[in-house]
């Protein structure tokens, strides 16, 4: 009994010993604020900002569709996307890939679901009704305004 106390204060005391050597990352000193960046994203003092979220789900007419139709309809839906992004409206954009009726996702750089859904009904496959929508008031990081940007210096390829 003595030696199995021995023995378990012995494994609790190198264990502490073990944890005491552990090397940490130095704390690093608070980045220093970008008043550039602050302006150009249109942060506010948390470092975010207002945007709304879309969800384009299958629409009412998706399976009634001829797939030449769908075709020339997807082509201008990217055309659209191009040009909400120049007009700095679009900020990030994407298909889902698992099957659903969650078709993509767009976030429009506006505060209101209406001005929102003035941009979408631009959109060839909501006018279609390949695509339906939901929208939704979003707050996030206000860096994504850097996305467009960013997304720039990796893409070889456009669609």
């Amino acid at each position: 009994m003595i030696m199995k106390n021995i023995l378990t204060l012995l494994l609790l005391l190198a264990g502490m010993l073990s944890f005491a050597q552990r090397k940490y990352a130095p704390i690093k000193k608070k980045p220093k604020i970008d008043t550039m960046m602050i302006k150009r994203t249109g942060a506010d003092p948390y470092g975010m900002k207002k945007y709304v979220l879309c969800v384009l789900k299958t629409g009412p007419n998706a399976a009634s569709l001829a797939k030449d139709s769908v075709k020339k309809i997807l082509a201008g839906h990217m055309k659209n996307m191009e040009v909400l992004e120049s007009q700095g409206k679009l900020v990030v954009a994407g298909p889902f890939t698992d099957g659903s009726d969650w078709e993509g996702v767009f976030v429009f750089n506006v505060t209101t679901v209406e001005e929102a859904k003035k941009l979408t009904d631009t959109d060839p496959g909501v006018q279609s009704g390949l695509f339906s929508v939901e929208l939704h008031p979003w707050y996030s990081s206000a860096t994504l305004m850097e996305v467009p940007v960013l997304h720039k210096k990796v893409q070889v390829k456009s669609f």
